[in-house]
């Protein structure tokens, strides 16, 4: 079985829509490129104030994540969604979750992760 795993690079600013454009650019390409397993950066949708974040924050069945899914089906490829702003039940905080999604496009892993 062969594999080959790219990672993507950008540099996530505060243009969500953009942000996301150029992730779903590098994505294509790396599968075009034969990649079966592509990783974007943490930050991928949104990278700037944290009271904008909290804002902007969406849930697991949110655009951002509909998109990924989406991609990883069509191109048949592991994604794993380097991180997103996630909506929290807690007033002025947000997750930053790391989702992987499946070549079906399901939703494989989801991870929030700590920071101190």
């Amino acid at each position: 079985m062969r594999l080959l795993a790219a990672a993507c690079q950008m540099r996530s600013t505060g243009d969500g829509a953009g942000n996301l454009r150029q992730a779903e650019e590098l994505v294509r390409a790396a599968a075009a490129r034969g990649a079966t397993f592509v990783a974007t950066p943490e930050n991928t949708n949104y990278l700037g104030p944290h009271g904008e974040k909290v804002r902007l924050a969406e849930t697991l069945d949110g655009p951002t994540c509909l998109l990924f899914s989406r991609l990883a089906r069509e191109l048949s490829i592991h994604l794993l969604l380097g991180s997103f702003n996630e909506k929290s039940p807690a007033e002025g905080c947000c997750f930053n979750t790391s989702v992987l999604f499946g070549p079906d496009g399901s939703r494989l892993a989801v991870y929030r992760k700590i920071h101190l």
